[in-house]
């Protein structure tokens, strides 16, 4: 399985081994950064608008042992979708075990720190969300609400003048 995006605002799961699309979902934004989570559980989708979407993933496998795989297609339910700013999310990173996750949000001020100085644009900034279940944070309670992640910092970034 390979889960791609495009400029045309899908997402795309891909079976390899049949080499053809079987799922194509329409985003209705361009996506600039994909990425699984560490158990595949969810598929993160950073969109150029600044929505991170949080599907359901998960693949159940159908034949156990056979020479050809066949998996059940994961939901692709939306599990969150915060909207932290209008930058466009950049990357998507997690932490080994998948206890942490980064998004980075591009501004694209362009060293324009007197615009930032002024609050017309906000510089780049980086924000970091606990998982839940992993308990890594005790403030953050496993029974609240439905998002599987919890945003826990925010770190903006400084501008560079070039």
């Amino acid at each position: 399985m390979l889960a791609s995006v495009g400029d045309d605002e899908t997402l795309r799961f891909w079976d390899l081994t049949k080499k053809q699309i079987i799922i194509n979902k329409y985003l209705g934004a361009q996506a600039t950064a994909i990425t699984f989570s560490p158990d595949g559980a969810y598929l993160i989708v950073g969109l150029l608008n600044g929505v991170m979407l949080v599907l359901e993933a998960r693949l159940g496998r159908l034949n156990f042992g056979s020479y050809i795989e066949e998996f059940t297609m994961p939901s692709l339910d939306v599990k969150m979708s915060p909207k932290e700013a209008k930058a466009a999310i950049i990357q998507i990173k997690f932490s080994y075990r998948g206890d942490y996750m980064a998004v980075s949000f591009n501004n694209e001020t362009k060293g324009d720190a007197k615009a930032v100085e002024l609050g017309a644009v906000e510089p780049s900034f980086v924000l970091i969300y606990v998982n839940k279940i992993s308990l890594k944070n005790p403030d953050i309670k496993s029974g609240t609400g439905g998002d599987p992640y919890v945003k826990l910092m925010k770190i903006v970034l400084p501008l560079a003048d070039f």
